[in-house]
């Protein structure tokens, strides 16, 4: 593994140990969970460093990917025609139009480390991108309770619909059939090991 590879992993880990035990904390979760949005981008950003290759390309997909996810949470919480009725709280930062900023930037890192774990496969394309799909869908189960508990989001109904799930997949799919189309897919270890430690934070969090 590379010495960057090395030190954008470190630095993944200290932060999200940190603000697990931040969050974890009575006395502190107050002034950790506002931190939130600062904790998201910080991962956007190192999967940007830890990308290899075709960095133009991928940038304008991270684009793409933030037009997409905003759209589609725009449409959410206005109409509720996707993925159900619910709204976004206070702790993750600077809204537009009542979405925050980091959702957009989010559904694109998504996309990046589920893409990095299902392109190790040996299978065809479909199958790829659907254990991505999969992936990413999965990563939105393992949040809901922590953000319903952090004031990430609400749901307006106080129970998370199925159809929730349904969209996520839906929409997970399409974004990952346009990355892995135009072969921006990269297997990479630190994409791997942010899903790794996403996985972890939200499942402590939940159990705690």
């Amino acid at each position: 593994m590379r010495a960057k590879d090395s030190s954008l992993i470190l630095v993944l880990i200290i932060f999200y140990c940190v603000g697990t035990f931040g969050i974890l904390s009575t006395a502190y979760k107050n002034s950790f969970l506002p931190l939130s949005a600062f904790n998201l981008i910080l991962s956007f950003v190192v999967i940007l460093l830890a990308r290899k290759k075709q960095f133009f390309g991928f940038l304008a997909y991270l684009a793409l990917a933030f037009v997409v996810g905003m759209t589609a949470e725009w449409i959410g919480i206005h109409t509720g025609y996707l993925f159900g009725n619910y709204s976004y709280g206070q702790n993750l930062g600077t809204k537009f139009l009542g979405v925050p900023l980091v959702i957009g930037l989010n559904w694109g890192m998504l996309v990046t480390i589920t893409g990095s774990l299902a392109n190790r496969l040996s299978a065809s394309f479909w199958v790829k991108v659907f254990v991505a799909a999969i992936l990413m869908t999965g990563l939105d189960y393992l949040m809901e309770p922590v953000a319903i508990e952090s004031d990430f989001w609400q749901w307006k109904t106080g129970q998370i619909p199925i159809y929730n799930y349904i969209c996520w997949f839906v929409i997970s799919f399409a974004l990952q059939v346009v990355y892995f189309k135009f072969k921006l897919a990269e297997s990479n270890k630190v994409n791997d090991v942010l899903f790794v430690i996403m996985v972890l934070f939200f499942s402590i969090l939940t159990i705690f």
